[in-house]
C-alpha cells in the first residue's frame, strides 16, 4: 500500500554489495512482473480510474486474504529500489474482472515512485538492513512482517489522505513475497478501516499462507513462460534448419547453403561429416548394403548371415580389403 514518506533516502542502497544485489533482484522482478501480467505501458502515479488486474487467478488469490481475515482490502506489490508496482488490489466486494463503483479501488494496477510509500521501510526491514523507523509503539516489525496497528496514532501517517480520507485506513499488515531463488520481490499486505489485531498468530499465519500461495502461482507462471519461450525458439530452429537453407560445416563452423530436401537429422549428414573429418573419399567407402567380390573373395556386408569366404587357400588378400569400414569386418573362412 502507498503513502508519502518524509525521507526518500530510506530506499537508497548503502553499498556496492547492495547495488549488485539490487541488480540481480531487479532482473527477477522484471520476470515476475511479466508473470503477473503487469501492463508495462501504463503511466506512473496513482491512476484516476483504477482497474483490477487482468489476471483473474491472481485477483482471486489476493482477495482470498481479504475474505479470510475479514478486512477491507489487500494489495500485491513488486518493489525494486525505485518503484512500487501494484500488480493487484482487491476489496471484499470487488469483482474479479471489473471495477466496483460502490467500493472503488485505490490504486488498482499501477506503479508509483518508491518514496511515496512505507515500502522503503518495509523492504529494508525484510532485507535485514538498518533503517530509522518512526518512534511509535504502533509500529511493530521484523524480517518476516511489518505491522502498523493504527495509522491515526502515527504522526507521519495520520494526515495522509489515505488515512484522513478514503479508504480511511487504520490497521496495516505486510509480509514479504519471495521468488523461487529466494530474492525478496515485494510484499502482500492487507488493510482495514478499523483497528485490528493483525499480530494475532492465526491472522499472521493466514497472511503468510496467502503470500506463499501467490508466490507459488507466480513461480509457476514464470516457469511456464520460460518453457513457452524455449518451445518457440526450438520451433524456429527446426523451421530454419528443416527448410534446407543452412548447414554448419564441422571443421570451420561456417554456415553454408545446404541441399534442399535433405533432413538435418538424416544419417547421411553425419556419415558425410565423418568422411570429411577422416579425409576419406566417397570412392574409398564400400556400400554397406551391397556385397562385393574382390580377387575371388566373397565379401558380405554386416547384414549378411554368411561369413566372408576365401575360394582358394593360395589366393592373396586384396589390398582393397583394408579400405573396409569397421562394421564390415567379419570372420573369414577358407573353402
Amino acid at each position: 500500500m502507498s503513502f508519502p514518506i518524509a525521507d526518500p533516502a530510506a530506499c537508497t542502497p548503502s553499498s556496492a554489495a547492495i547495488d549488485n544485489h539490487e541488480r540481480v533482484r531487479a532482473y527477477e522482478i522484471a520476470a515476475y512482473l511479466s508473470a503477473a501480467s503487469f501492463p508495462f505501458d501504463i503511466e506512473g502515479g496513482p491512476p484516476p480510474n483504477p482497474v483490477p488486474s487482468t489476471d483473474i487467478t491472481l485477483n482471486a488469490l489476493v482477495q482470498h486474504g481479504v475474505h479470510r481475515l475479514d478486512c477491507d482490502r489487500a494489495f500485491l506489490s513488486l518493489i525494486d529500489n525505485r518503484n512500487q508496482y501494484i500488480c493487484a488490489e482487491m476489496t471484499k466486494h470487488q469483482s474479479l474482472t471489473s471495477p466496483d463503483p460502490t467500493h472503488p479501488l485505490l490504486l488498482g494496477t499501477s506503479h508509483i515512485a518508491l518514496e511515496w510509500g512505507v515500502c522503503p521501510y518495509t523492504m529494508s526491514i525484510f532485507h535485514g538492513r538498518p533503517v530509522a523507523l518512526p518512534d511509535s509503539p504502533y509500529i511493530v516489525a521484523d524480517k518476516s512482517y511489518f505491522c502498523i496497528k493504527d495509522f491515526r496514532e502515527v504522526p507521519m501517517f495520520a494526515p495522509r489522505p489515505f488515512v484522513a480520507g478514503y479508504p480511511h485506513m487504520v490497521s496495516y499488515m505486510e509480509v514479504p513475497l519471495c521468488s523461487i531463488s529466494g530474492h525478496i520481490l515485494g510484499s502482500y499486505c492487507v488493510v482495514d478501516n478499523k483497528e485490528r489485531d493483525f499480530l494475532d498468530p492465526a491472522a499472521l499465519a493466514t497472511l503468510r499462507e496467502v503470500g506463499d500461495a501467490i508466490s507459488s502461482y507466480l513461480n509457476l507462471k514464470r516457469v511456464e513462460a520460460g518453457k513457452s519461450r524455449s518451445e518457440r525458439m526450438m520451433d524456429s530452429l527446426r523451421h530454419l534448419v528443416g527448410s534446407g537453407r543452412l548447414e554448419v560445416t564441422p571443421k570451420s563452423g561456417i554456415i553454408e547453403p545446404k541441399a534442399v530436401g535433405q533432413s538435418p537429422f538424416h544419417l547421411d549428414v553425419f556419415s558425410s561429416a565423418s568422411q570429411r573429418d577422416l579425409g576419406t573419399r566417397d570412392s574409398d567407402t564400400v556400400a554397406s548394403d551391397q556385397p562385393s567380390n574382390v580377387s575371388g573373395i566373397s565379401i558380405n556386408t554386416y547384414h549378411s548371415v554368411q561369413p566372408l569366404t576365401f575360394r582358394s587357400p593360395h589366393q592373396a588378400v586384396s589390398p582393397s580389403i583394408r579400405k573396409l569400414t569397421p562394421r564390415m569386418i567379419l570372420p573369414l573362412h577358407l573353402t
